[in-house]
């Protein structure tokens, strides 16, 4: 299994549970959350979520998928890796 880092970007509506929801997709898959921030936007009622994990593409593509279909969920985006260093 060729596991690497991704970065993936969250922005959701503020809402109670959307970022347990996000994790819970996580856990389901066994993929261990290795960088985790949640923050507000500069439009109201939006937050930002960034996740950074370790996983093979096969897993990360199903997970992305996954936080695609929350329905509080407004965009996933894939952003390249620039945290593996630090990690």
């Amino acid at each position: 299994m060729d596991n690497q880092f991704y970065t993936v970007e969250v922005y959701s509506e503020n809402h109670v549970g959307v970022l347990h929801q996000v994790a819970m997709i996580f856990s389901r898959r066994c993929v261990n959350i290795e960088y985790l921030e949640a923050k507000p936007c500069s439009t109201e009622g939006v937050h930002k979520i960034k996740v950074i994990f370790r996983s093979s593409p096969e897993i990360k593509e199903q997970i992305i998928k996954q936080i695609e279909k929350r329905i509080d969920v407004l965009r996933v985006s894939l952003l390249p890796n620039i945290y593996e260093e630090v990690i």
